[in-house]
């Protein structure tokens, strides 16, 4: 029987093509493959490779989430800020309003005794 070629997916996309041949079926359908210590070290190194890649790819997602997870509360943050300070502005002119209405009755008071 002819050996035949093992196809195997790539950790980056796509199909390459492997020159491990395949044994003949076991009687299942499966076919049984002709393992070569040096390919096998290499797709090691590849998956190991592709697994280092997603880890870091999923650190840098983490910590750009984080990043955009502060500065919507900093946003957030300033926005009460802008409500509080304006808040405690119209608080002041009250105060303000009521010192001088309070000085001038005060005042008047004080004009009409003499």
């Amino acid at each position: 029987m002819p050996a035949r070629l093992l196809t195997v997916s790539s950790p980056r996309g796509g199909h390459s093509s492997a020159l491990t041949p395949t044994m003949p079926s076991d009687g299942n359908g499966n076919h049984l493959v002709a393992v070569n210590p040096v390919l096998e070290k290499m797709r090691e190194a590849q998956r190991e490779s592709h697994r280092a890649y997603l880890k870091g790819n999923s650190d840098y997602n983490r910590a750009e989430m984080k990043s955009v997870s502060i500065e919507g509360e900093l946003r957030l943050a300033e926005f009460w800020l802008k409500v509080v300070t304006k808040n405690l502005e119209d608080v002041g002119k009250r105060i303000e309003v009521h010192d001088w209405n309070f000085q001038k009755i005060a005042n008047q008071d004080g004009v009409r005794r003499t």
